[in-house]
């Protein structure tokens, strides 16, 4: 199975040889290079709120991260206890 989107977007720059092209330039490298071995399914338009820089009107590229979380549930209930019976304010 092609893991072509497991990576995140520096290295795909890396991986593409598309180091020093621009965001829109690399993703056209990469959409020829999908299409001609055959791991393109489809090309869709949409419209993505993208955010743009207020002050010099840039494009602001998502950042992809490990998300985590953590269940919330005995901690509160500890520091709910700690409150009620007066121990802190």
């Amino acid at each position: 199975m092609n893991q072509f989107l497991s990576f995140n977007s520096s290295d795909l720059l890396d991986i593409f040889l598309n180091k020093g092209k621009t965001e829109r330039e690399a993703a056209k490298v990469s959409e020829k290079m999908l299409q001609e071995a055959g791991e393109m399914e489809k090309i869709e338009d949409y419209i993505s709120p993208v955010g743009h820089s207020e002050r010099t009107n840039a494009v602001i590229e998502p950042k992809l991260s490990m998300q985590w979380f953590l269940k919330m549930d005995a901690l509160a209930q500890t520091a709910l206890e700690s409150v009620e019976s007066g121990r802190i304010k």
